[in-house]
């Protein structure tokens, strides 16, 4: 290393003087002059200058740094490139410079200007680390923070900063944690909520981004929850249509979405509920909504084998339904391609059995309907017979006893026609004595016969025409009483009519009206009495007196005459009582006046003008 040192300037010195004694200067000087040696002097600082001018410029340029080596570099090269990486600005080249510059002793000469620029660039990484956080990035703003080498910045400063971002990061992970309780409650309102708190925090990233994110998944989960509960109520409605609505809203909510298992378990209900009502619709042999459920079964629910099993027993069933012989056969016949390794191979087994059966019993019962249509006793009784043997248990054995009562009805219609007609024609004599023997005749007819209920119909008309024909006369007897205006003596009468007899309600409202009759009679007499006295008093009592009067028919005009004779002699006293300059006593007289007076609008608008004298 000595050998490539560079002399020292007392070296140069001492050397020029050895090489020039002052002798030879002197000849030197004498030989070219000063001009030229000053010329000389100039040549030699002006190419000095140069050198030392580029030497500074090589120093300071960038590539320079990119071709230093380092171990031999000195700390004002390594400061300087620090400064050049620096300026770029990024995280990376701001710890390059630092690093480049960290290694040199603390005792080094520019460890002062080494410092400070640490400083300032340790303070500009932290604030690429708080961009790094802002923006969300958490494991990248910590990793640029222990990039910093220990020692250089203060330690305090960088533990505070990471621990304020982990603080900050976990209150923005607890509140998206609940904000996910919240969604798996279906509490969408909290959740809104909850999420809300992401604006209070110091992160950009979870204010404004996150927040954003979270409001949308939160309205969007609020959406399928809807549909979800739009789907259940179409449920719970029953009913293949609504129960079809229920599928298609289920069906419609994706598998990411938190109503994703609760619309699958929906789901399931709505194939299990459809293949319950299959099930009971078979059962009942109601094979037109069996088909419509069998058709309506979406293949998502992957019931293909039933719903097919479903519709060809379906089918069977209606070709059975027409009862024909030839549709008994076809049914069974559709029955048998159902193969044992079918669901509903057993079902259609069942049916097999009960359509074989049927198919006996039409043939049956064909026999007995071409009986019975001869349409004598003999015929009928024949055609019972036969219906008869359609056992008990049999797909047709409830026909057959409609039919075999239809039948007997007719044959007991045949049997009673002639006695009932017998007993009409007896009663059109009319006369007591006719009517009981027709009710004797129509008696003869059995309670547990086809014609009872009519017979016993005439017989209650014929009753009913014998008791008028007794009760008529003491009716029309008390009405005679009533029109000669003895009222009591009529009520007395109508009494006698026993309560059950056929006059017995007329004769009750006609003693209820003379008896209202009666009592309008007396308050009109009571009120005549009162108003004799013809004061205010005695007339306002007359006419209350008279009103009670109205209800009866015979009285109510007689009572509005004398309400209306009355009125008038109150006006009168009311008109005195005003030309007596007694307003008010003319006005309160005058307000007893009934609204049914002819002198009522009259009085009314006398009233008025008192009053506005008053």
């Amino acid at each position: 290393m000595a050998n490539h040192s560079l002399p020292s300037h007392e070296q140069t010195t001492n050397t020029s003087e050895t090489a020039l004694s002052p002798t030879m200067g002197k000849r030197v000087l004498k030989v070219f002059g000063w001009p030229f040696w000053a010329t000389v002097v100039m040549v030699t600082f002006g190419v000095t200058g140069y050198a030392a001018t580029s030497a500074l410029l090589s120093l300071n340029s960038p590539k320079g740094c990119e071709s230093v080596y380092w171990p031999l570099a000195s700390g004002a090269r390594r400061l300087y490139c620090a400064q050049v990486e620096a300026k770029t600005g990024d995280a990376k080249s701001l710890l390059s410079a630092i690093a480049l510059v960290s290694k040199l002793p603390e005792d080094h000469p520019l460890r002062q200007e080494i410092n400070k620029n640490i400083k300032v660039w340790s303070k500009e990484v932290l604030v690429l680390g708080e961009k790094q956080f802002q923006a969300g990035n958490l494991e990248a703003a910590i990793a640029i923070t222990e990039d910093i080498p220990s020692g250089i910045a203060a330690k305090e400063v960088i533990a505070e900063k990471v621990e304020r971002w982990r603080e900050i990061w976990e209150k923005g992970e607890a509140i998206e944690q609940d904000v996910e309780a919240s969604l798996q409650k279906t509490a969408w309102n909290i959740a809104f909520r909850e999420a809300g708190r992401l604006v209070d925090l110091d992160n950009e990233y979870l204010a404004n981004r996150r927040y954003t994110e979270l409001v949308a998944k939160i309205q969007q989960a609020k959406i399928e929850g809807t549909v979800l509960n739009e789907a259940q109520d179409a449920f719970d409605q029953g009913g293949v249509q609504n129960l079809l609505t229920a599928l298609e809203k289920a069906e419609s909510i994706d598998e990411d979405s938190y109503s994703y298992q609760s619309a699958q378990n929906l789901i399931n209900q709505v194939g299990e509920t459809l293949m319950t009502q299959a099930e009971e619709n078979l059962e009942r042999r109601r094979w037109d909504t069996l088909l419509d459920i069998a058709q309506a079964i979406p293949e998502s629910l992957e019931l293909e084998e039933e719903v097919n099993d479903f519709k060809q027993i379906a089918l069977a069933g209606l070709e059975a339904r027409s009862g024909r012989v030839g549709g008994l056969k076809d049914a069974i016949a559709q029955a048998q391609t159902l193969s044992e390794d079918r669901p509903l191979y057993q079902e259609a087994q069942t049916l097999i059995t009960r359509w074989e059966k049927e198919i006996n019993d039409v043939q049956v019962l064909n026999i007995a309907r071409r009986y019975a249509n001869g349409g004598t006793t003999a015929d009928l009784r024949a055609a019972m017979a036969k219906a008869d043997q359609v056992p008990r248990g049999n797909p047709r054995y409830q026909e057959a006893r409609q039919l075999v009562n239809q039948w007997n009805q007719k044959v007991q219609t045949i049997e009673d026609r002639p006695i009932l007609n017998r007993a009409v024609e007896i009663a059109r004599g009319r006369s007591i004595q006719d009517y009981q023997s027709a009710i004797a005749v129509a008696q003869k007819i059995r309670s547990n016969r086809a014609l009872y209920q009519n017979a016993q119909g005439k017989i209650a008309t014929w009753r009913d025409q014998i008791e008028r024909i007794e009760d008529q006369p003491i009716l029309e007897q008390a009405t005679r009483l009533a029109n000669e205006g003895r009222l009591e003596p009529a009520i007395a009468t109508a009494s006698q009519i026993r309560p059950n007899r056929a006059l017995y309600q007329e004769a009750q409202n006609d003693i209820q009206r003379w008896r209202n009759d009666l009592q309008a009679r007396e308050n009109l007499r009571n009120a005549s009495q009162m108003a004799e006295s013809e004061n205010v008093g005695a007339l306002t009592q007359a006419i209350a007196k008279a009103r009670q009067a109205l209800n009866s028919q015979t009285y109510r005009y007689q009572a509005e005459r004398l309400m209306d004779q009355w009125s008038k002699q109150l006006y009168a006293i009311a008109l005195q009582q005003a030309n007596d300059n007694n307003l008010a006593a003319a006005i309160s007289i005058a307000q007893q006046i009934p609204s049914r007076s002819s002198v009522y609008r009259d009085v009314r608008t006398q009233i008025r003008q008192w009053q506005d004298e008053l």
